[in-house]
């Protein structure tokens, strides 16, 4: 398929991130977490690798990426 099946979605969501910061140098990881449909505590824990993300909340955050 395309490069995005090498990604790990920890990664990719990291790059999401900083491609929205990059366009808007006062968004913030609450932020990010509001539109992806996270609390941002556990948006944090997933991206420092502390806590895993279902397959259900995947889809979720993929429909709204």
């Amino acid at each position: 398929m395309d490069q995005l099946q090498n990604v790990h979605y920890r990664q990719f969501l990291e790059r999401e991130y900083q491609s929205r910061v990059r366009r808007n140098s006062g968004y913030s990881l609450r932020a990010f977490a509001r539109d992806i449909g996270m609390q941002p505590s556990k948006l944090s824990e997933v991206l420092r690798g502390l806590r895993g993300i279902s397959r259900s909340m995947a889809e979720k955050i993929a429909k709204k990426i």
